[in-house]
């Protein structure tokens, strides 16, 4: 308030001037109280006055508790958040009708609200780096208030709409598209982070499930272990190195022997069904018979333990690093050469395999196995079938997706 005649009346918190806007008139310490609440009161410019501004610009006013910086203590201060250019301003006075000004702080992005209530005290502490202002609200009513005007003050900057001249052309909003934005932006973080922690689990969980499992052997010289839910019984002479697939027939580890790596493919139960074992039977006839560079052989079959018990069929062969079809949706395009490349060698191939009387009928990215020198190799023989003059083939037996080039 400014400084008036003792003999006139004190001033009220909400005067009004000669227009009949109410206005706030508010007052300074004197220096000597300044000295004494270390606010450098001789360092500060004295000729600075004391904000005066409009009741229309005050958004929320109250008494609260001010909690010490030194000894804290609470002290009742009376509150005053106003409105104004570019920024909220939060000022607290030593009472509503003196209006002395005991310290007041500009709240923009760079401040912090927190609720740090405890049982039967309402409190606030409001944080700017290392700097706290902490009070405490009587009522809940208040409380609420005073919280929902702070968040609001904290996010007011963002809200502000300037012009060409720096100037605010306008304000006021209670910022429900910026509330909006951090619900959204929460919502999007929430849901990446249960991405990324669904991704790790199931990562870990692949890698147990190909990490093989080792079982005691009944058969001498042979080694026994589980990996992706299939029983492996191989000869100690190979050593595993990965899994390689699984699928409707059976598991394909890379393994090595004598320093060479080769592919085991274990089908179990191969005689369950007999439509199956015919195929299989057939795959391995047509696998031993060709002998082209562009097309998958055997390298062995391995030995069962004996008749009467032989369910599990395990067909080695080399060990190729990939398949087209992973090729195809990788990162990487194909140039012209290697699309080039690839189709002479699977040509080559089919020109072979047809030349012996026999059609493939499974021909898709993924039965086209390539290394990392472009070689290529056809593989997975299950379907193809002999072709003689009157022969009755099955009329459907491709992959969907392939069936109008399955049969060149």
């Amino acid at each position: 308030m400014a400084s008036e005649p003792a003999s006139e009346p004190p001033a009220t918190a909400t005067p009004r001037d000669i227009s009949g806007e109410g206005v706030y008139v508010t007052r300074k310490r004197s220096i000597f109280s300044k000295w004494l609440h270390g606010k450098g009161a001789f360092s500060s410019p004295a000729n600075q006055p004391a904000p005066v501004f409009r009741s229309a610009d005050v958004i929320q006013e109250g008494y609260m508790l001010k909690q010490g910086s030194r000894f804290r203590m609470l002290t009742k201060r009376y509150f005053i958040l106003r409105l104004e250019e570019k920024h909220m301003t939060l000022g607290y006075y030593t009472s509503k009708e003196a209006l002395v000004l005991c310290s007041e702080t500009p709240i923009g992005p760079g401040h912090a609200l927190y609720d740090i209530s405890v049982e039967g005290h309402h409190r606030l502490e409001l944080r700017h780096g290392t700097t706290s202002l902490i009070v405490e609200v009587e009522t809940e009513a208040d409380f609420v208030k005073w919280k929902n005007c702070l968040q609001e003050a904290v996010r007011w900057h963002q809200a502000m709409v300037f012009d060409g001249a720096n100037k605010v052309t306008s304000y006021g909003k209670k910022c429900l598209d910026d509330e909006a934005a951090e619900a959204l932006a929460r919502q999007e973080a929430a849901k990446k982070q249960r991405e990324t922690v669904a991704k790790k689990a199931q990562a870990a969980a692949t890698a147990n499930a190909n990490k093989p499992k080792f079982l005691p052997s009944t058969r001498p010289g042979y080694q026994c272990f589980t990996v992706s839910n299939t029983k492996f019984e191989i000869p100690v002479d190979y050593s595993y190195v990965k899994t390689i697939g699984s699928g409707a027939y059976g598991v394909v580890i890379a393994a090595e022997k004598d320093g060479r790596q080769v592919a085991i493919k274990n089908i179990q139960r191969a005689f369950d069904d007999l439509t199956d074992a015919k195929r299989i039977v057939r795959e391995i006839k047509l696998m031993r018979h060709f002998t082209h560079k562009c097309l998958l052989g055997v390298d062995d079959i391995l030995e069962p333990v004996e008749i009467a018990t032989f369910d599990d069929v395990y067909i080695v062969s080399e060990c190729m690093a990939t398949d087209l079809h992973r090729v195809i949706y990788s990162r990487h395009p194909l140039s012209e050469e290697h699309i080039c490349f690839f189709l002479y060698q699977m040509l080559m191939a089919l020109k072979y395999i047809h030349s012996a009387n026999v059609i493939h009928r499974d021909l898709k990215p993924s039965n086209i196995l390539v290394n990392a020198n472009c070689e290529l190799k056809v593989c997975d023989f299950g379907l193809a079938r002999g072709v003689v003059d009157n022969l009755e083939l099955t009329e459907y037996v491709v992959t969907r997706w392939y069936h109008k080039y399955i049969y060149i």
